[in-house]
């Protein structure tokens, strides 16, 4: 894993985060925007504990996705083909995506209105407390995302566990601070023409993206 896969990364879920995470986990944010503290400082660390709270999961799916991977990419041969599907995946969702936008919702399953979820968010909720917003983030983090699937995938080929939760780090760090504007200023981010063309560029980048993978499939198959 080099400076170039982090950086692409870091940008196609920034993109992700003021597109498609604000259209999905906006209403969550809402939701718990609701919940009365003592002051305005408390607030607004609402927002980064409950960021925290998605990180923290979102690093958990990165190390199982990379211990997969690995089991797979035993061989030199092994590991250039699991890139080149990789790759394909990538691109192969990134035009989906980019043609027909609501296709990704078929493989977003909709835990959120299981029982158990509900039980545990209202709990969640109902606490006038911080650190109820880094449960309800760790929630969130468990709810099947077609972009946390994108980075499960490219965590899947980074090589360690580590390196997996790094990527997911970089996922969680990166949709943070878009996600905190939200909770504070959400009726401009929360604009569907403005999300619109944040999609169409992360449909670019993760097609861009998976055409890279694929090439480095092909370096590791003929080095």
């Amino acid at each position: 894993m080099n400076n170039i896969d982090l950086i692409s990364l870091f940008f196609i879920a920034l993109s992700a985060s003021f597109g498609h995470c604000i259209g999905m986990c906006g209403g969550i944010v809402m939701a718990y925007s609701r919940i009365q503290l003592q002051n305005n400082i408390s607030s607004i660390a609402s927002h980064f504990i409950y960021g925290f709270g998605r990180i923290t999961t979102y690093m958990i799916i990165g190390a199982i996705s990379a211990f997969l991977g690995s089991g797979i990419t035993i061989s030199q041969s092994a590991k250039g083909g699991f890139f080149i599907i990789i790759g394909f995946i990538m691109v192969l969702f990134g035009i989906l995506f980019l043609l027909r936008p609501k296709v990704l919702a078929l493989f977003e399953i909709n835990i959120a209105n299981s029982r158990i979820f509900k039980k545990i968010f209202s709990f969640a909720l109902s606490r006038n407390n911080l650190f109820s917003f880094y449960l309800i983030g760790l929630l969130n983090g468990a709810i099947p995302c077609g972009v946390v699937y994108f980075f499960a995938l490219s965590a899947s080929v980074s090589g360690s566990l580590v390196n997996g939760a790094f990527i997911m780090l970089v996922f969680g760090i990166a949709t943070l601070i878009p996600m905190v504007l939200f909770g504070l200023f959400n009726s401009f981010l929360s604009s569907i023409k403005y999300r619109s063309i944040m999609n169409k560029i992360l449909c670019v980048l993760i097609v861009l993206f998976g055409v890279y993978t694929i090439i480095k499939g092909f370096r590791i198959l003929f080095s």
